[in-house]
């Protein structure tokens, strides 16, 4: 029995041992902790929190782990980048204010840490250069430029006399506005602002305004033939409200197979045909011609009541339309107006081409308008080579050696065939090894064109490009063009020494007494060239695109040479023109119209170097004659003439004679007061 009871008691001691309660005193024996889990904290640090563009950041990872050790990072960037890296870099690629956030992970939890505003990217800041003239080629001074688009943070002329504009990045297309007292503003299209960059650009000069008599209107014809005809009581304010007495009429013309004066051409070569539906992307167009017209009121614009219209005249300039064929008498061309905004034209209509003895290529498009504007006559590109049955374009594959990874190019295109309606476009683009791909239409031959800048080892900067000429074929929809990016040579592209009469007056009458020869140099390859002439004490140094006056006397040599010599790494390219005295010159007319006023003809007038002026009717009567080159007459008899009549400008070197039209007061081919 006593065995037993200690087995017993034992089993029961073992028992008590096993739920932990202890016959014996054991406090002095520690127990095993519990192990407590610990989530990680998640912190970091970055590199820098603000820069331009292209901005590369890196992320450090500052967490703590806890209990065990970090398993997964998750970075956010704010920008659509992630990143699974424990120390990541990331590049910020477009402007803004990003928040940044790290998720960090173990087997015992997760945390995450958020840096509101972490990071600002801001805009490059880059420069447009600006060769601005006249029509005559010579500089100008005094502009100044705004945008709704781009942020314009400074304006300076430089040394050059060029206008340096400090211009944020920005990719998107838009218009920088170029103003100067007594020009017509010039609208500069821009696709996108990528990188340095160098425009030239013509400012028209606003000239003499038409005065008129609201209540009367009238037929006006101006430079090189462009025609406006105003119906009486058709002006309004822009409070709704009918425009009565004298308004201003600007009629301003663009020549667009001058070489210089076709950089006044304003907007893009962009246009939205009338028959596209919302979201249509614009189309590419070709111009004939372009001409401003507008109206002022004591500085207030002025435009048509609604539910009127009017004609005008645009001068057409070449002689071909872009698929060959000779422009003829009843061909219809598109018209199209400038969206001032956004520097794209908008298509209103079509007018057909008429004779018109004032415009230098004896043809204009006569059309019909409801307001006033920019006016374009321009052919869809596409549309214009559909005409030939052939493929409408081919696929341009560019590859481009040379280039610089993530430098700024631009690219150009422009149809190179005279006597055609003109086309060119150009836009930058940032190289990252890719191949360029484009369109262009069949049937012409075309200069494509990549320029840049590179840096020397020595920090020069130095000007890279190369350029192909390419025709598009139909049974060859594929072109492939590589361009090998090197130095630009040198290269003398077009030199440019025109002699001008000055017309002075003396003791009543309009003599020469000497002439004016503007030299423009054209070239690539070198910082200046340098122009030498007998007529000139010192050899002068030019920039390209820099002009230059020089006065040529009766007493000087006749002819008279002008020449210029560029060089480059030891290799020179030099160019002479004769220049011969001109002793003789008719006057030159700015412009004359005549409109109706009651029972009388009024007439206006401005020429410049005119002794006289002759009015002659078709019948070849003198109306009258008077001795004023800038002048009004009116004349009573004539209230219901209708037809051409002749001004005759004289002086004692010779005539100069434009025909302007009054009293149609109808639009042929019109629903709104129709010619019977």
């Amino acid at each position: 029995m006593k065995l037993q009871y200690r087995k017993y008691l034992l089993v029961t001691i073992l028992l008590f041992n096993i739920t932990g309660c202890f016959l014996f005193d054991d406090s002095s024996k520690p127990s095993d902790p519990i192990e407590e889990k610990v989530a990680p904290i998640a912190l970091f640090s970055l590199s820098q929190s603000s820069g331009l563009v292209s901005l590369s950041v890196s992320f450090i990872d500052q967490s703590t782990s806890g209990t065990s050790p970090i398993t997964t990072w998750a970075w956010d960037f704010g920008d659509g980048g992630t990143s699974q890296d424990q120390n990541p870099q990331h590049i910020f690629e477009t402007v803004g204010t990003y928040d940044v956030s790290l998720t960090v992970t173990t087997n015992d939890g997760q945390d995450t840490s958020v840096q509101t505003n972490a990071v600002t990217v801001n805009s490059r800041v880059t420069e447009i250069k600006l060769i601005i003239t006249g029509t005559d080629g010579r500089k100008l001074e005094g502009v100044a430029a705004s945008s709704d688009i781009f942020t314009i943070n400074n304006q300076q002329y430089n040394t050059e006399n060029q206008l340096v504009l400090t211009v944020s990045e920005n990719e998107s297309s838009g218009v920088i506005h170029l103003s100067k007292p007594g020009y017509v503003d010039r609208i500069l299209y821009m696709e996108g602002v990528l990188g340095s960059v160098t425009e030239r650009v013509t400012l028209l000069e606003r000239g003499q305004p038409i005065i008129f008599d609201a209540n009367i209107g009238g037929n006006f014809t101006a430079r090189d033939g462009a025609n406006l005809q105003i119906f009486p009581g058709t002006l309004i304010h822009q409070d709704g409200t009918l425009v009565t007495g004298n308004v201003e009429l600007y009629i301003n013309p663009v020549d667009i197979s001058d070489r210089v004066k076709k950089e006044a051409f304003p907007g893009s070569f962009f246009g939205i045909p009338e028959n596209s539906q919302v979201g249509d992307a614009p189309e590419d167009i070709a111009s004939y011609g372009a001409v401003e017209m507008s109206l002022f009121q004591n500085s207030e614009k002025l435009q048509l009541r609604e539910n009127t219209s009017t004609l005008l005249e645009i001068p057409i300039y070449v002689t071909k339309h872009l698929n060959g064929d000779d422009i003829a008498i009843n061909d219809v061309i598109p018209l199209w107006v400038l969206n001032e905004g956004t520097g794209i034209w908008e298509q209103q209509g079509t007018g057909k081409v008429i004779n018109n003895s004032v415009s230098p290529t004896g043809k204009s498009l006569l059309v019909t308008t409801a307001h006033f504007s920019w006016f374009n006559t321009d052919i869809r590109v596409v549309e214009a080579e559909d005409k030939n049955n052939d493929a409408p374009a081919c696929e341009l594959i560019m590859t481009v050696l040379g280039a610089e990874h993530g430098n700024f190019y631009t690219r150009g295109l422009r149809i190179q065939t005279d006597d055609q309606p003109i086309y060119a476009v150009k836009e930058q683009f940032r190289y990252v090894g890719q191949q360029l791909s484009d369109f262009i239409p069949s049937k012409n031959d075309y200069e494509i064109f990549i320029s840049g800048t590179h840096t020397s080892s020595i920090g020069e900067e130095i000007a890279v490009s190369d350029s192909k000429i390419v025709r598009c074929a139909a049974n060859d929809p594929t072109l492939n063009v590589t361009f090998d990016l090197k130095e630009t040579p040198l290269r003398l592209i077009d030199f440019y020494a025109e002699n001008f009469p000055v017309l002075e007056l003396v003791n009543g009458s309009y003599q020469i007494n000497k002439n004016s020869i503007l030299v423009i140099p054209y070239f690539e390859g070198a910082d200046t060239g340098t122009i030498t002439s007998e007529l000139l004490d010192t050899p002068i140094f030019l920039a390209s695109d820099q002009s230059l006056d020089i006065d040529y006397f009766a007493e000087d040599p006749n002819p008279s040479t002008v020449g210029i010599s560029i060089a480059k790494n030891e290799v020179s390219i030099e160019e002479t023109l004769a220049v011969q005295y001109v002793s003789e010159q008719a006057p030159q007319i700015i412009l004359a119209y005549a409109y109706h006023q009651g029972d009388s003809t009024v007439f206006t007038w401005k020429a410049i170097g005119a002794d006289f002026m002759e009015i002659f009717s078709t019948t070849n009567s003198q109306i009258i004659k008077i001795d004023d080159s800038v002048g009004q007459v009116i004349v009573t008899g004539y209230q219901g003439y209708e037809g051409d009549i002749s001004l005759i400008f004289s002086n004692q070197y010779g005539e100069s004679t434009m025909n302007v039209r009054v009293g149609q007061n109808c639009i042929p081919d019109s629903d709104f007061n129709p010619c019977p």
